[in-house]
């Protein structure tokens, strides 16, 4: 953010850096398609939080506890990793554990697998903590695309997670982010 005292045009700038870091992280999310790797959104509205976790073919089949020395075989595995979902990430809301009111799981067209939960949405501030717990059974270099949107797909926060960092918190509310004025 901007300080009165900042020359001018330093909150452009930092405004400038905020979506170059946005980019990137849309850029490793692109990785989504490579069947090793992962991403999730969490979209977060007045009445409920959605999180979707694409995880690519090798990425379920190691979750999955499988060798990639075998090809993955998910069209089979469906069953398995169903019974996995509640594996796949623990959230909890102000050191509280959140449960899912739906859970769903489907094949995407390249062969990987989407999980979806759906949430409650939390009531009120605090700290929103979301725990990739699948990173634990990825092979070590795996990132994900951790990405919280509102309601209207707009860009809240974001973190990349991996075997080493499994976790991204946020506080909310979000707070909005301030419109900068172009300097004159």
């Amino acid at each position: 953010m901007s300080d009165s005292r900042d020359p001018p045009g330093v909150g452009m700038t930092l405004r400038w850096w905020r979506w170059i870091a946005v980019a990137l992280l849309w850029a490793v999310a692109l990785r989504a398609h490579d069947a090793m790797s992962s991403s999730a959104v969490a979209q977060l509205t007045p009445t409920r939080l959605e999180l979707t976790v694409d995880l690519g073919a090798e990425a379920a089949w190691l979750f999955l506890g499988e060798s990639l020395d075998q090809a993955p075989d998910i069209d089979r595995s469906m069953d398995r990793l169903k019974a996995q979902a509640g594996k796949v990430y623990l959230l909890s809301w102000q050191g509280k554990e959140m449960k899912p009111r739906e859970t769903s799981l489907s094949q995407r067209d390249d062969g990987g697998v989407a999980f979806k939960f759906v949430f409650d949405a939390p009531a009120g501030s605090g700290k929103l903590r979301f725990e990739a717990l699948y990173l634990k059974r990825m092979a070590e270099g795996h990132l994900t695309v951790f990405t919280l949107v509102d309601a209207d797909d707009n860009v809240l926060n974001g973190e990349i997670l991996s075997p080493r960092q499994m976790s991204a918190e946020f506080t909310l509310p979000v707070p909005p982010v301030p419109a900068v004025k172009p300097p004159r």
